[in-house]
């Protein structure tokens, strides 16, 4: 619902993608399968209530998937990446 039309070509979206994190929730208990869908746990639905909202948006997790595209091709230093992710923490606070 809060997929932007370019969210997928920033690597959120994708089926490969979107396998791999459903497989982590599923393995972590955070999700269960119930038929063809994918529910919270009750440890989902906590995780969901305390993360703030900036670690839930698919804009940012597609925008630090983005960065780390960069850094391995080598246009963005590991330096730049800490300090835009200090900046979303404080901004957090």
């Amino acid at each position: 619902k809060e997929f932007e039309e370019d969210t997928e070509k920033k690597g959120l979206g994708t089926p490969a993608t979107r396998a791999g994190i459903i497989e982590k929730l599923i393995a972590s208990q955070y999700a269960v399968r119930k038929g063809k869908q994918i529910l919270p746990t009750e440890d989902g639905k906590i995780l969901i209530d305390i993360l703030p909202d900036f670690l839930k948006s698919a804009t940012m997790t597609a925008e630090w998937e983005n960065q780390l595209l960069e850094m391995e091709q080598g246009k963005m230093a590991v330096y730049d990446r800490h300090r835009k992710a200090d900046f979303h923490d404080a901004e957090s606070l």
